[in-house]
């Protein structure tokens, strides 16, 4: 029996998330999967999920990635966030349904990593202009969004 831990982030992509977790929940039910729900509480570990389904962009990736750098069990993408670069990368063209059906039943790849400054990332990585650019972006006060 297979047990899902389906992370969402509500904030990712204006609430999009949200929007698509009804469709991705009653497929795993339809496949006679059981599922958790996590949003904000999460677990100390993985240990009791077959499987990770996480329901956001590259930035809810990354924050799962990081809180458990461990992860050895499948990990599907629903790409519902402002920038959805790795899942679109690895499922071009997909709709949801076919997003829904690859994070249930895909075949399982191995992606490399990386780790700068401590962290793990697993499809971009910006240095010298580009980090320059992020890091003085976070002090401008008139740009909005979350």
């Amino acid at each position: 029996m297979r047990h899902i831990a389906v992370f969402v982030n509500p904030l990712a992509g204006k609430g999009k998330p949200l929007k698509l977790l009804p469709s991705l929940l009653a497929a795993i039910v339809k496949n006679g999967f059981s599922y958790e729900v996590i949003t904000d509480q999460f677990p100390d570990n993985l240990h009791a999920f077959s499987n990770i389904i996480i329901v956001g962009g590259d930035g809810s990736i990354n924050f799962i990635i990081n809180r458990y750098p461990d992860i050895s069990i499948p990990i599907g993408i629903i790409p519902a966030g402002s920038g959805n670069d790795l899942a679109y990368t690895l499922f071009p063209g997909s709709d949801l349904q076919d997003q829904i059906e690859n994070a249930l039943h895909g075949q399982t790849r191995y992606i490399d990593a990386g780790i700068c400054n401590g962290r793990i990332f697993l499809n971009c990585l910006g240095v010298g202009f580009d980090g320059e650019v992020a890091k003085e972006v976070n002090n401008v006060k008139w740009l909005s969004g979350k």
